[in-house]
């Protein structure tokens, strides 16, 4: 899959590979003076860590892809890159533990990394510092050797890779940065940790024509206990309520969740069936809708088609709120908000630097291991790193909680020694959030005395408030730009590196991860001849960007068909003339067609209004090939019982193909394996010659 606006940087590759050597010496320094340190004054049981091998390998690791993001999503004082980073090494590393040696071998790590150049400043070096993070969880695989492969088990293989996954993670994954320090009057505590870049908050209202997962026994039983599962990113998951035997829920329940980074991030919903605790929960559908779709429209509120399940929708509200530094902005927030709901107003940042002249262990001769909880009333508690036996501890550590009123709310701190048997308290705070209302930037950064404590006791800590203020709508959201960028988004995102070519293949239940790849969106309609106002055969147009003419009766595969529905579409409208037809009889249907990379990708949809083939429905499905050609003929999958059916299926076509060829679509009705009824419910012809393929083409036939 090829994305635009991302650039190959094999010149980037060749500087690296020559510079591989001096690259891997310095890690290797690094390693044996730092890393290993660390590792050994952490526990006494490491005290004799020894690395007995370091070895790179001679292979450098590959830029796949290249991003360098324009001034509407970065600030003015950074540079904003993201690099698709492949590294698959020949390495072999290996570790001793009192006389115990284990190591790994054939690393490989596989994601998107995010390079930040903040702040750019008038002095050399020109950037104050670099920072370094992944924007999703990086694909990490190694093999072990010597010791290690005790744990080359079913069980504990996967405890294993897990730890060490979590571990980068939590060390280099969004929101978590490494940084460089470039210049020495640069903070870099404002760097490593960040303000959010908005607060998303979710109301997850109601979905309706969902599955029967539930089997009916005797005729009776049936239905779904439907519940929803948000994900925003990789940092915050919300699950709602389980609604028992009801295929049209509705849980009005809400979800506040921080953005940390508005390009990247996907917010999931997967709908589950509950079966009960010792059962697997049925899969009921999904959607996943970037949040630059959020950002750009300030508010969506639709009903979305799930993927991946038959049928079934979901009504969702997304609101993009901006971090505000106006203390008035509060005032019009408290206004609006609802009393007996308990809605969030501000976001609290509270950076923890560290604490100073803290009172002695009593238990015994060490230093106190301190550790911080910081707490809030009917919020869970945070709680830092333990620093071990020291007086002076430094944690670098930062928390983020949103506020609901920032003129009542108060905060918390209490230091506990966690060494020995007691966990006794050497000293605590109090912060009322008001004060941060009259502070310049409502920020305050200080040294805190602590009450009983030490008598020069502090806490150095930095408190920022901002407050969640609803981005402006957009005049003119374009809801179905939003449908399709939710689906073609998702895929991009979740392994822009690793995404493979789909020739052929039906979107079907994979909907939400094909449709990276395909920006076509198709809908069917009647329309009359513009130039002299004569109708096209009843359910076949053939559309150009000149506009839409009447096709012959010669492209016409079925003229039974046609026939049959002519008297349906009668007896739909039986005041109507039969050789009268207006706009949109048939229904309508979406496609949006786009050039990508050697092939034209095409993605149906959905269609909405189509006639009723059946009593009072249908079971439609979308069939899809070239004229003349029609050995690439493809068919969607069916959709049970719906005049308005969410359908999905990619078609590709080469290159070579694009600008000889007419693309035909058909709505069909499955009818039964020996039924001679004929199925057409409208057609249409595409002619690519008058397309211009280098844009996404999106229109309603």
């Amino acid at each position: 899959v090829y994305f635009p606006d991302v650039e190959k940087a094999e010149w980037l590759n060749k500087i690296m590979q020559q510079m591989w050597p001096y690259i891997t010496n310095y890690v290797k320094t690094v390693i044996y003076e730092k890393v290993q340190g660390s590792v050994q004054s952490s526990s006494t049981l490491l005290s004799n860590f020894n690395f007995t091998e370091i070895n790179l390998g001679c292979t450098a690791p590959r830029v796949a892809g290249l991003k360098v993001y324009d001034n509407s999503l970065t600030r003015r004082n950074e540079i904003v890159m993201d690099i698709q980073i492949v590294y698959d090494s020949e390495c072999n590393c290996g570790v001793s533990v009192n006389r115990l040696q284990a190591g790994i071998s054939n690393f490989s790590v596989r994601g998107l990394l995010r390079v930040e150049f903040h702040p750019l400043i008038e002095q050399m070096p020109l950037v104050g510092a670099v920072s370094l993070s992944f924007v999703n969880d990086p694909c990490i695989d190694f093999n072990l050797t010597e010791l290690a492969n005790l744990f080359d088990l079913p069980g504990f293989n996967h405890l294993l890779r897990g730890a060490i996954s979590d571990g980068v993670c939590g060390m280099m994954v969004l929101p978590d940065k490494y940084v460089i320090k470039l210049h020495p009057d640069v903070d870099i505590s404002r760097i490593r940790f960040p303000l959010p870049q908005g607060v998303i908050r979710i109301h997850v209202i109601e979905a309706r024509k969902l599955e029967e997962k539930d089997k009916k026994i005797l005729g009776f039983g049936g239905g779904s206990d439907p519940y929803v599962t948000v994900k925003v990113g990789q940092q915050h998951k919300f699950t709602t309520s389980i609604i028992k035997n009801n295929v049209n829920p509705r849980w009005n329940e809400v979800f506040d969740a921080l953005v940390h980074d508005v390009p990247t991030t996907q917010i999931q919903f997967a709908l589950f069936d509950d079966d009960g605790a010792l059962n697997k929960s049925d899969n009921l559908g999904m959607v996943s809708i970037p949040v630059k779709s959020v950002f750009e429209l300030g508010i969506i509120d639709e009903w979305v088609q799930l993927s991946d399940a038959s049928t079934g929708a979901i009504h969702i509200r997304l609101e993009f709120y901006e971090l505000s530094e106006d203390p008035a902005d509060l005032i019009e927030v408290l206004e609006h908000s609802n009393s007996d709901e308990k809605i969030y107003s501000s976001l609290l940042n509270i950076y923890i630097d560290g604490a100073q002249n803290l009172p002695d262990s009593c238990e015994s001769s060490y230093d106190a291991s301190p550790q911080l909880t910081i707490m809030m009333p009917g919020r869970e508690s945070f709680k830092t790193q333990t620093a071990s036996h020291t007086c002076n501890p430094v944690w670098e550590e930062s928390f983020n909680c949103l506020v609901s009123n920032p003129n009542l709310d108060n905060v918390s701190f209490k230091i506990s020694n966690q060494h020995g048997t007691k966990q006794n308290t050497l000293g605590h705070l109090k912060f009322s959030l008001g004060q941060l209302l009259k502070a310049k930037e409502m920020t305050i950064e200080q040294p805190f005395a602590l009450k009983s404590s030490g008598p020069t006791s502090v806490l150095n800590a930095r408190f920022c408030l901002r407050i969640l203020k609803l981005k402006s709508q957009s005049k003119s959201p374009d809801k179905s730009s939003f449908l399709l960028e939710s689906l073609s988004s998702a895929v991009e995102n979740e392994n822009p590196g690793c995404a493979e070519s789909l020739e052929g293949s039906d979107v079907g239940s994979s909907l939400s991860r094909s449709s990276a790849s395909a920006n076509f969106g198709l809908f069917l309609a009647l329309k009359k001849n513009a130039s002299n106002g004569t109708n096209s055969v009843l359910g076949l147009n053939t559309t150009s960007s000149s506009g839409r003419t009447p096709s012959v009766a010669s492209e016409i595969s079925n003229i039974g068909e046609i026939s049959n529905l002519r008297r349906r579409l009668h007896a739909k409208s039986p005041n109507q003339p039969n050789d009268v037809m207006t706009d949109n009889d048939l229904g309508r249907l979406k496609l949006t067609i786009r050039y990508s990379k050697k092939r034209l990708v095409v993605l149906v949809l959905m269609a909405e209004n189509l006639i009723a083939c059946d009593e009072d429905t249908s079971d439609p499905y979308v069939r899809i090939y070239i004229i003349p050609d029609k050995r690439t003929r493809k068919k969607t999958k069916v959709v049970k019982r719906d005049l308005s059916p969410s359908v999905g299926s990619k078609f590709d076509i080469p290159k070579k193909e694009v600008k000889q060829k007419k693309l035909h679509v058909s709505v069909k009705n499955q009818t039964g394996f020996l039924s001679s009824e004929k199925v057409l419910m409208g057609q249409v012809i595409i002619d690519l010659t008058e397309l211009d393929l280098l844009q996404p083409n999106t229109e309603w036939y």
